[in-house]
């Protein structure tokens, strides 16, 4: 405390240039470098708390303002479409809304949840938008779909490999049935969840 008194002393004796008396010159070069470096380290404290506040302020921006950019776009609307997010007021995006359906998408298909639109997400979103194994498209693997849906009771269908509106219905009401995202499409979590349970009573047997 002595210390610190006798150094603010001596610099105000320094700003209105009275001379510090001491020993020798040797003492009075180390008072004036302790004073120094106290002012020193007094002018940087604000800066380094600006700096601080820049940077959680970046953060926040990024977190909460950079899902909504442009470029991002088309990746909370994949969100509308795969039923993760529910639409948005004339295509205006809500940061909050955006953030928790991406969340929950990173969840549910067991990614890292960064609540942003990282590469990996964006592989994983674009690919599930693209799977063959929703209404309108054509694929071999529909017939095993369809076969699978028949055994469980959803219905009764043409063994084609076609996936029309009727196919589409009933993966609708087996997603809904076992709590999975529903959306109509055959994605991984619905194939898994669907060949498990038309396998089941097989595998019991």
């Amino acid at each position: 405390m002595k210390k610190k008194v006798f150094l603010l002393i001596a610099f105000y004796l320094m700003i209105v240039n009275i001379p510090i008396h001491a020993d020798d010159s040797e003492q009075n070069h180390e008072v004036e470098n302790e004073i120094q470096e106290d002012v020193d380290e007094v002018e940087s404290e604000p800066k380094d708390q600006e700096s601080q506040e820049e940077l959680e302020s970046s953060v926040e921006t990024k977190s909460t303002h950079g899902v909504c950019s442009e470029e991002n776009e088309e990746f909370w609307f994949g969100l509308e479409k795969l039923n993760f997010l529910s639409s948005l007021n004339s295509g205006e995006c809500d940061s909050e809304r955006v953030i928790e359906a991406l969340s929950s998408f990173q969840e549910y298909y067991e990614l890292d949840v960064t609540e942003e639109f990282d590469e990996e997400t964006v592989d994983t979103l674009n690919n599930v938008l693209a799977s063959p194994l929703q209404s309108g498209n054509y694929h071999e693997d529909s017939v095993t779909i369809k076969g699978y849906l028949m055994l469980l009771g959803y219905g009764e269908f043409s063994q084609t490999t076609y996936f029309g509106p009727q196919t589409e219905s009933a993966v609708k009401a087996f997603q809904r049935d076992y709590n999975l995202v529903e959306n109509g499409i055959v994605d991984d979590p619905t194939l898994s969840k669907l060949e498990y349970e038309a396998t089941k009573p097989l595998e019991e047997g």
